[in-house]
């Protein structure tokens, strides 16, 4: 089943719990839908490198920092993540119009259908957005 997520949700702080220090959390990480074009989205993806510089420094295996890399990748079975192919596929995904979506019976329905099909009492759809899923 497909979660419900609440429309146009508002990032409030979380409340405090127990007695650590850090700082309230926004209740959501952040998303491609945050972006208003690509050049904001690759300057938020790459701290304000250049895609050349961010290409350098993943070559060199210091992209670690960035929190939509991937870095405990198998590499004999795995394609190598790529700056222009990860803002390509987060711009889809945004004109997609469904993340924060309400709930809808034909994403159920799609899921239910994946259950029937692999024969599992469960399944779902994962859409993953750029800091959260």
């Amino acid at each position: 089943e497909i979660a419900a997520i609440s429309k146009h949700r508002k990032e409030t702080p979380r409340k405090m719990t127990g007695s650590t220090d850090e700082p309230p959390a926004p209740d959501r990480s952040r998303s491609v839908m945050d972006y208003n074009n690509q050049s904001d989205l690759q300057y938020a993806m790459t701290d304000g490198k250049s895609a050349e510089e961010f290409a350098a420094g993943h070559a060199a295996g210091t992209t670690s920092s960035f929190d939509w890399v991937t870095n405990n990748l198998d590499m004999s079975i795995s394609k190598s993540q790529n700056l222009e192919e990860e803002m390509a596929r987060l711009q889809t995904l945004k004109s997609y119009l469904i993340l924060d979506a309400e709930k809808e019976q034909r994403f159920e329905r799609i899921t239910a259908l994946a259950g029937r099909i692999f024969e599992v009492p469960i399944a779902l759809v994962s859409l993953v957005d750029l800091g959260r899923q």
